[in-house]
């Protein structure tokens, strides 16, 4: 949700976690975040919307040629300067997934 736009962003995590620690100590490899949903994840995403719809209306899905924009002279903890996208400021990349017994 943004309260500078009326814009919201519906985007996937997929952790995966190794059966043992890699060369680092690390169970799990950096999450993979996706934009684009899967047929899978797109029922869920549709319900989400409609509880966006109703509690903000006139809100609507940030479209993907806004989204990609590259934003000139940021840097983020992914990205180098110049390299990071609307999405990127907008998705929190530094969310740890629960522990692998939790």
């Amino acid at each position: 949700m943004s309260f500078l736009v009326p814009y919201y962003v519906l985007h996937s995590y997929r952790y995966l976690f190794f059966d043992e620690p890699d060369g680092h100590g690390n169970l799990f490899p950096p999450a993979e975040r996706r934009i684009e949903l899967t047929p899978e994840e797109q029922p869920y995403a549709d319900g989400i919307a409609q509880e966006i719809a109703v509690a903000y209306p006139g809100y609507e899905l940030m479209p993907p040629e806004i989204g990609h924009v590259v934003v000139p002279d940021v840097q983020h903890p992914s990205k180098w300067a110049g390299e990071a996208t609307i999405y990127d400021c907008l998705i929190d990349e530094l969310t740890l997934p629960p522990k692998k017994d939790a």
